[in-house]
């Protein structure tokens, strides 16, 4: 997440992401990691991804990156 809290893109990327429904949010991250690991993306930044697949772990991330975003916004 710290990641996400600092790079603009990776944040409106999983802000897009986790905004969808459900199953629309499990198939777009499961392409995403896949698409990671075939870049050979560093393993705990996949890993972190991969939690999102949690329907409670997303909600809450989806609650802090919009935090950070408005912070983003007042600065």
């Amino acid at each position: 997440m710290s990641v996400a809290r600092e790079d603009e893109d990776i944040r409106a990327q999983l802000i897009e992401i986790l905004t969808q429904n459900p199953f629309n949010r499990k198939s777009s991250l499961n392409t995403w990691i896949h698409t990671m690991q075939l870049q050979r993306a560093p393993a705990p930044f996949v890993r972190a991804i991969s939690y999102l697949l949690d329907d409670a772990t997303a909600d809450k991330a989806l609650q802090l990156l919009r935090a950070t975003a408005a912070q983003h916004q007042l600065k």
